[in-house]
């Protein structure tokens, strides 16, 4: 199965299918802030990382914003997310379940429909 978050965007005014992101607090490693932001936006522990991914630009032509994609094996329970002012949602996506939100033209982050039409066909 495969991870996503719903959460409310307010530039958009509505709910939009994510994967769990954040930024990387000062002195913080890329490994320290992935297992931070799954904790807090999910309540799963990240048991192993398995690839990185180099940093990307996430908009270009609009930002000099990087991002720094980390896959890895998730345990425990989902649980809601504390933090305040975010209103964020986490659940397991089956490959026919992802199909079926791509087909319907679910709302989601770009990253997150091109993980889910990727992994969904089995690429």
């Amino acid at each position: 199965r495969l991870l996503l978050i719903r959460e409310f965007r307010l530039e958009l005014g509505r709910e939009i299918c994510g994967l769990p992101a954040g930024l990387i607090d000062p002195g913080e490693t890329v490994e320290e802030a992935a297992r931070r932001e799954l904790k807090e936006e999910t309540g799963l522990d990240l048991v192993e990382i398995t690839h990185e991914l180099p940093p990307a630009y996430s908009a270009v032509g609009l930002s000099n914003e990087q991002c720094i994609c980390v896959f890895g094996v998730a345990e425990g329970e989902i649980a809601p997310c504390k933090e305040t002012g975010e209103e964020i949602s986490a659940r397991w996506y089956t490959k026919a379940e992802l199909r079926d939100m791509l087909r319907r033209g679910e709302t989601f982050g770009s990253w997150a429909q091109a993980y889910s039409f990727m992994w969904s066909i089995g690429l």
